[in-house]
Formats: structure tokens, C-alpha cells, sequence
């Protein structure tokens, strides 16, 4: 009983290594990021005090109140501990108003605009995918491989203003913007779920024909398993293994919404105010939703590892395989 519990306590030992150093690897990719558009926003010409309104004076008194006038350095050491409190400092143009309530106010919106997405991407992704992968090169798998193509290859900006003209103008079903109302949260997140729903149609048509022909499943068939529980269990289970990984980017994309579809439908996101705050030249709200996004799309990456172990028993959620 001692070696087993003594192997057994290794590979706990060791599974929280690897978990520590999984939480040092997205800290550094944190600090890359945040470092970089630190630099990034430093170099790129103007500044959020370039507009010719503004006098030599009052231009000198805004850089002295928001420490703009310091060496490069100071201020990225300074820009770094309010990092480490999570604080993103205040908006440079929308006086009186901090970052990082510009985030609590238009992340809600995004997130559920993008919830609203991804809802649909999923549905019509594992349709289209499930129904091209079992009717391979049949007539249904002509049409969803047209759709998805069809999906993948349209902008979405195209798609906005094509559904906006049909069902806005045309049929008067939905209306053309705004976010006042469940049915105004209709078009802009069947705008923003095309493309994912696409992809996924795509990457799992491909995986459930890849699993087709494995012997396992050809065993299942001649065992007489249900044809339900060899679908669910067998076939969509280790399908869904490669949409995965396409999984964790597109969460962080579609729940946190588009810039050119907020924009577009007039939507009140984060999206709408990242946009503004990059012609605005507004330093810190450009560096601080560009690390909220950041943190948002690693912590998803790491979710999706674990993910691939609770689907798959051979691989352990912090990339060690079973032996």
C-alpha cells in the first residue's frame, strides 16, 4: 500500500507543479501583452492632448496631472503597480470616469450580446457539422458545406448591413440598431454568430468523418449499440475534441462582441468604446481593455485545457498524458 500511495502522491505533487507553472506562463503572457501596448500606445503619433484647441498651457497642466510629463520609465512602473491592483487608471477623454467602470458598464452588453451569439453559433455550427459529417458527400452535405464556406468566406460587415436591409428595412421584423428591447438583441448576434457557426460546422464535419473511420466505432456497429448512444457517446464525443480547441478564442471573441458589429448596430458594448479610444489616442482605456481581453482569451485557453481532460481520460488537464 506505501509505494501506491507514495505514486499517488507524486502525481498530485506533480500536477500542482504543473499548475504553478501554468499560472506563471499566464502571468508573463500578461505582462508581454501589457508591456507591449504600454510601448505601442507611447510610439504611435498624437496623444490624447493633440487636438489644436488645446493651448500650450493647458496641454503642459494635463500632462503634469496625469504624470505624462515623468521619464517613459516611471510612468510604466507606475502603469505596472496599478496593474498588480487591478487598476487601469482613468480615461484621459471621458473626464471623470474611470476605466475600469467604462469595462463594468460595456462588458455586460458585449457579454451578452455575445452569449446570445454563441448560443446560435453552437446550435447551427453542431447541426450543419453532425448532418454533413453522417451524410458525407450527399446531397445535405453539399448544402452544409455551401452554407459554412458561404459563412466563412462573407465579411461580417457585409452580412450586418445585408440582414439589416432584408429583415429591418425590407420586412420590418427587427429594428435596424439600437439595443432597447430582446428583439433589437436579434440581428447583431445572428450577424456575429455566422462565422463561428461556420467554423465549427467545418471543423467538426471533418472530425466526425476522421472518427468514422476508426475501429472502434466499426466494432460499436457490429456489437449492435443504439445508434443514440454510439452518436452522443462515441461519435460526437471525440469529434468535439478538435473544436475544442477552436473553442477557447471564439468564446473570448464572440462574449466579449465585435467591434464593427457594435459599431454598426449602434450597440452600447466594450467594443463600441475600444474603437473610440484608439482615434481618441486615450491611453489608458486602449491598454486596459487590451489586457482585459488578454486575461479574458488565456484564462479561456486554460479552461479549454481542462476541458480536453474532462472529455478525454488520456489527457490531463494541465497537458500531461496518462502512462
Amino acid at each position: 500500500m506505501r509505494p501506491a500511495r507514495s505514486k499517488v502522491s507524486l502525481q498530485s505533487r506533480g500536477s500542482l507543479w504543473r499548475l504553478f507553472g501554468r499560472v506563471i506562463v499566464m502571468l508573463a503572457t500578461l505582462w508581454v501583452v501589457a508591456t507591449f501596448t504600454f510601448l505601442g500606445m507611447r510610439l504611435i503619433p498624437g496623444d490624447p492632448f493633440s487636438d489644436p484647441k488645446v493651448t500650450p498651457q493647458v496641454r503642459e497642466n494635463l500632462y503634469r496631472k496625469y504624470g505624462l510629463d515623468k521619464p517613459l520609465y516611471k510612468q510604466y512602473v507606475r502603469y505596472l503597480g496599478n496593474l498588480s491592483r487591478l487598476d487601469f487608471g482613468v480615461s484621459y477623454v471621458q473626464l471623470g470616469r474611470s476605466v475600469n467602470d467604462i469595462i463594468a458598464q460595456g462588458f455586460p452588453v458585449s457579454a451578452e450580446l455575445g452569449l446570445w451569439a454563441l448560443l446560435l453559433a453552437l446550435f447551427w455550427g453542431t447541426l450543419l457539422g453532425t448532418l454533413a459529417g453522417l451524410h458525407h458527400e450527399g446531397r445535405i452535405d453539399r448544402y452544409a458545406t455551401f452554407l459554412a464556406a458561404l459563412g466563412v468566406s462573407v465579411p461580417s460587415f457585409i452580412l450586418a448591413l445585408f440582414f439589416q436591409h432584408v429583415f429591418a428595412f425590407r420586412l420590418g421584423l427587427f429594428p435596424v440598431a439600437g439595443w432597447e428591447g430582446g428583439i433589437a438583441r436579434f440581428l447583431p448576434a445572428l450577424t456575429l454568430s455566422i462565422l463561428p457557426a461556420a467554423t465549427i460546422a467545418r471543423l467538426l464535419r471533418a472530425s466526425i468523418l476522421d472518427v468514422l473511420r476508426q475501429d472502434y466505432i466499426q466494432t460499436a456497429r457490429i456489437k449492435g449499440l443504439a445508434h443514440t448512444r454510439l452518436l452522443v457517446h462515441h461519435i460526437l464525443r471525440n469529434a468535439a475534441l478538435s473544436v475544442l480547441t477552436y473553442l477557447g478564442p471564439m468564446v473570448v471573441n464572440i462574449t466579449t462582441g465585435s467591434f464593427v458589429i457594435e459599431t454598426i448596430f449602434n450597440v452600447p458594448g466594450l467594443g463600441k468604446h475600444y474603437v473610440q479610444s484608439i482615434y481618441d489616442r486615450d491611453y489608458t482605456l486602449v491598454m486596459g481593455t487590451t489586457v482585459f481581453y488578454a486575461a479574458l482569451l488565456i484564462v479561456a485557453m486554460f479552461l479549454v485545457d481542462i476541458a480536453y481532460g474532462l472529455l478525454d481520460p488520456r489527457i490531463r488537464a494541465f497537458g500531461a498524458k496518462e502512462r
